[in-house]
């Protein structure tokens, strides 16, 4: 297997994971969708109306305008598919009046190793590195309303073919009876390509537009539910449906999502009209997807340890994910 042919194994596997539409393949770095921070993980990707603290940096800003009295740092490591890791990393401080700022990136990498055309291992490795990050900024614009956005750059290199993008996220949340109920909307991947694998690629990066809402009822406190809502270049519209269980003193909490799309429930009404389509293929990568939370202080230090787990459609393992904050 030669070098061109590499790049397209593995974008190839990555677009097919990522978004099994008609037009998936049509947007480059699909890595930009994915949930990277446990707890997001947890929740099957339901995180714009989440107060998601500097998690936030990774699916809506606007949530960490709320972080005004700590410097917060967050570090994260998830296994996106068989071979392929990544590590997510964040630090924030609050500047007062002026808001609060946040310096973020995520890295993926993994590697192939070369075939002849005889099928034989040559004993060469093609190499796929990633990485995106950036500037976020989260600002109060009063009691209850808070907006957000992210300046980053991504690029991502494969043996020797490369490609990197310049681009928005950009959110807001509303948060209301003691933030027992939230409103949250994103935009993501707004930018454009600075450099692409081929130059006649037409592909672009997977603009997304996200909508959400959270709700702790009265009469369970313990309890938050929570639903999203997407749609991304190339994909279908995706919804995410989840729950938050607060098993312990708000110190343990467990988490449970699904995910799926506008065609999976297409195909769960023919199955109730018994008109099956045999060519039906679950259109996204995940689809339960489960974790837990520990929130502690340790020496005065809030700590909060999360951990996700995603059974994937495509993937014989599931992805697992481990990721914390700390107050300082």
């Amino acid at each position: 297997m030669n070098k061109f042919t590499a790049i397209v194994l593995i974008l190839g596997s990555l677009f097919v994971a990522l978004a099994q539409h008609e037009h998936a393949g049509t947007t480059d770095f699909p890595i930009l969708n994915l949930s990277v921070d446990s707890r997001s993980i947890g929740l099957a990707g339901a995180s714009a109306a989440i107060p998601n603290s500097l998690y936030g940096v990774f699916t809506n800003p606007a949530s960490i305008a709320t972080d005004t009295g700590n410097i917060n740092v967050a570090l994260g490591y998830i296994s996106i598919m068989d071979g392929l890791w990544g590590i997510p990393a964040a630090a924030s401080r609050s500047f007062g009046k002026y808001g609060v700022f946040s310096v973020n990136m995520f890295s993926a990498n993994t590697s192939v190793e070369n075939r002849d055309a005889q099928n034989n291992l040559t004993g060469e490795k093609s190499y796929y590195s990633y990485i995106n990050g950036g500037v976020s900024w989260g600002y109060k614009i009063f009691d209850g309303l808070y907006t957000g956005a992210s300046f980053k750059g991504v690029y991502n290199k494969i043996a020797e073919y490369s490609a990197g993008a310049l681009y928005i996220d950009a959110g807001i949340q509303y948060r209301l009876k003691s933030e027992r109920l939230i409103y949250g909307f994103t935009i993501h991947n707004l930018g454009f390509m600075a450099e692409k694998y081929a130059s006649e690629s037409e592909a672009s990066l997977p603009l997304t537009f996200e909508g959400g809402i959270s709700f702790v009822p009265r009469t369970i406190p313990s309890l938050r539910l929570a639903i999203d809502v997407n749609k991304k270049t190339g994909d279908y519209v995706n919804f995410e449906p989840a729950v938050e269980v607060n098993i312990y003193k708000k110190v343990l909490v467990m988490r449970l999502g699904y995910a799926f799309s506008q065609r999976d429930a297409s195909h769960v009404i023919d199955l109730l009209q018994n008109s099956e389509d045999d060519d039906y293929q679950k259109s996204n990568l995940s689809s339960l997807c489960a974790g837990a939370g520990l929130k502690t202080d340790i020496s005065g230090k809030m700590v909060v340890l999360d951990f996700g787990i995603k059974f994937a459609t495509v993937a014989i393992a599931p992805s697992i994910s481990v990721s914390g904050i700390l107050s300082l």
